[in-house]
């Protein structure tokens, strides 16, 4: 017989396993076109988002201590023209500054 404070970690485990190994991976992807940013949200329920370069205004790279040091990633800001929030954040992005050189590059190559 487990304990019932041990059921609870494994419980609590097994969610944390899910949520980074396979929902941050199916639920947050996008991709870079010719033209535009790609997002695609969610997992049951979804959401796209496309936004061409040209509108880009601002790109902000955030990569707080706790998630760059254990899950080695950040999340990237792109902000368009015409709105006050940010449009766009791309969560927990590999290499959040290689992507952002990366999306800089297509964007001036415009």
């Amino acid at each position: 017989l487990i304990p019932p404070m041990t059921r609870w970690g494994i419980y609590l485990l097994i969610l944390v396993f899910f949520y980074y190994g396979f929902y941050v991976k199916v639920a947050n992807a996008y991709a870079f076109t010719n033209d535009r940013v790609l997002v695609h949200k969610g997992w049951l329920s979804t959401k796209l988002i496309s936004t061409e370069y040209q509108k880009i205004t601002d790109v902000t790279v955030d990569e707080p201590f706790v998630s760059r040091i254990i899950t080695k990633s950040g999340s990237i800001t792109v902000n368009t023209a015409g709105t006050g929030t940010s449009e766009i954040v791309l969560k927990n992005v590999q290499n959040p500054y290689e992507i952002k050189k990366k999306l800089d590059e297509l964007r001036m190559n415009r």
